[in-house]
């Protein structure tokens, strides 16, 4: 079964085919929920940023642009607190969040 993946916040999150996790998943309303909990844990930044990402090259984009539109999101990104933040965390440091600015 292939695996793709997404990264959130420095952390991989392993995405299933949808037909396999289907068959797969016992319960689709709590995993739903793990999933949505694992997101709201992130920097909002990241998590809006990857939505923008998402959503602009979801519709074949060339991928020549899809890697530019990437690369001015991290820009914007990375000198983020909520990036510093994430960064701490991943480090056992717990560092609030501050409000989405990005």
């Amino acid at each position: 079964m292939p695996v793709h993946c997404i990264v959130v916040s420095n952390t991989t999150i392993p995405q299933h085919n949808v037909d396999d996790a289907r068959s797969q998943v016992e319960d689709p309303l709590e995993e739903a929920n793990k999933i949505a909990e694992e997101i709201a844990s992130r920097s909002p930044d990241s998590v809006a940023l990857t939505k923008q990402l998402l959503n602009d090259t979801w519709n074949n984009m060339a991928e020549k642009d899809a890697l530019e539109l990437e690369s001015e999101l991290q820009k914007k990104l990375l000198p983020s607190w909520n990036q510093m933040a994430a960064s701490a965390k991943n480090f056992g440091m717990d560092v609030p969040y501050s409000s989405r600015s990005v």
